[in-house]
């Protein structure tokens, strides 16, 4: 989504703020590199895009879907940046959790898209 932010601005279709276009960009006002965390970086993709591109759509982070989600981004840092052995267990627990948030990623994008 980020990569369609930027070339609708590339191409005079919507121009985006300074604010917009340096994070679209991962950087600060300085042109240096920002580390932006998963759940901003979702967040605020999703609401530039739905303005670029003039829809009338908010990503629902209120409800136990949006939870879900986070939750399952914790067990993604608990597997990519393990702190013992013990952290590279995955429940079956896990795996639905999992796959609950995947599901509600995947739909939340065809929502966003499809408005």
């Amino acid at each position: 989504m980020k990569k369609m932010c930027l070339l609708a601005h590339k191409n005079g279709f919507k121009e985006l703020s300074e604010t917009q276009l340096n994070f679209i960009l991962s950087q600060t006002k300085n042109g240096k590199a920002k580390k932006i965390g998963v759940e901003e970086n979702i967040k605020s993709t999703f609401k530039i895009f739905a303005e670029i591109f003039d829809i009338n759509h908010q990503l629902n982070t209120s409800d136990e879907s949006w939870q879900k989600f986070i939750s399952a981004l914790k067990i993604r840092h608990r597997l990519m940046h393990p702190k013992s052995p013990s952290e590279f267990h995955i429940s079956f627990e896990d795996m639905v959790l999992i796959e609950e948030a995947s599901s509600f990623f995947r739909e939340s994008t065809i929502e966003l898209v499809n408005a």
